[in-house]
This record gives C-alpha cells, sequence and structure tokens, in this order.
C-alpha cells in the first residue's frame, strides 16, 4: 500500500449510510489482508483477515470485523473477521452479516444496523454462555450458520430454516431482523 493512502485515510472512509464502491486496495495487499476464505454465507465470501495488517496500515480503528456496508475499504461481497477464535469469530460474523444486509438491503443507517446486529450478536453470546452451542473449530462456522439462517433478499431477511422448522426463541432459525425482537 502506498504509505500516502494510509495515513491520508484514503481507505479508511466510514459510511453512516451504503453506497456502491470500489476497495481501492491492490492486488498485492488484498493477498496480505485475506489470510483464509471461509466460504460463502448466502452470496457473501467470508475472509479471516489480518487485523494487525488493517489497523497499521489501512484503517487503525478497525476492531473484530466489517463489512462493505460500513468500509469503503473493504470489498462489495465481502466479510472480513479478525483472527479470532472459533466461537467469537462466529459472534463477530453473525453481526457483520446483520449489519450488512440491514445497510445494503433494507438502506438502514450504520447505527440501525449496528443496533439490530448487536442484538444477533449478543443471543449467540448468550447461547455460547449457556453452553447450548460450541463450535470447537472454525470449519464449522459457515456451514453452521448456513444451515440455521435462510436469507431472503427481501425484506424481512431472515426465517427459519426448513431443516429447523422447531426453532426455540434464540435459535438462530427464529431470529427476527425486526429491532425489536426479543430473544
Amino acid at each position: 500500500m502506498d504509505p500516502k493512502q494510509a495515513e491520508s485515510g484514503e481507505y479508511a472512509q466510514e459510511l453512516d449510510f451504503y453506497t456502491p464502491h470500489h476497495s481501492g486496495i491492490n492486488d498485492t495487499d488484498l493477498k496480505k489482508v485475506r489470510i483464509r476464505y471461509f466460504g460463502n454465507l448466502h452470496g457473501i465470501k467470508v475472509y479471516m483477515i489480518d487485523g494487525e495488517f488493517i489497523r497499521n496500515g489501512i484503517y487503525v480503528d478497525f476492531t473484530n470485523g466489517g463489512n462493505p456496508g460500513r468500509y469503503v475499504f473493504i470489498p462489495e461481497g465481502e466479510i472480513w473477521i479478525d483472527n479470532e477464535k472459533p466461537n467469537d469469530f462466529t459472534a463477530t460474523l453473525i453481526h457483520e452479516f446483520v449489519e450488512c444486509h440491514h445497510m445494503i438491503k433494507n438502506k438502514k443507517s450504520y447505527d440501525d444496523a449496528h443496533e439490530i446486529a448487536n442484538k444477533f450478536e449478543r443471543a449467540f453470546r448468550q447461547k455460547v454462555k449457556d453452553g447450548t452451542v460450541k463450535l470447537t473449530s472454525h470449519a464449522q462456522i459457515v456451514p453452521f450458520l448456513n444451515r440455521f439462517l435462510k436469507f431472503k433478499a427481501k425484506k424481512g431477511g431472515f426465517q427459519p430454516h426448513k431443516e429447523n422448522p422447531n426453532a426455540q426463541p434464540g435459535d438462530f432459525g427464529k431470529f427476527s431482523p425486526d429491532r425489536n425482537a426479543q430473544f
């Protein structure tokens, strides 16, 4: 990356409302950032990334993850999650996926989408705390979420997956994109 780009914050622009964009990060830096491709989560490519590289050269305030609804340096159709343990990685991925969906598909502001995503993340973290969900390997994450989340492009988003018709409140199939949803 050109040091002037990092210094000027050219890549670092945060979006309060989504607008289509091109990340502008060159292929060499993308190869350094992307540690591992995890698969496709309802049309979005999921990557484990080197968060330290991002914080040191692209955007100092990058934390656990990001999506193109919020950050212009993340390419369209991708979610980036910092190198974390499986349950933390999954919680962050749920957050970024829901936030991205609401910013891009439902045209919500970052603040509104972030508030909704926090509810999803908290519900997952509670399941981990209760011991009802435990992922021991990164390889389990995307298949697990694809099984329990059925994504519809139209407003309304998440529905119980046909393989999980008896989902209970707090199960991934019962999550509602409504910000007032009770978990």
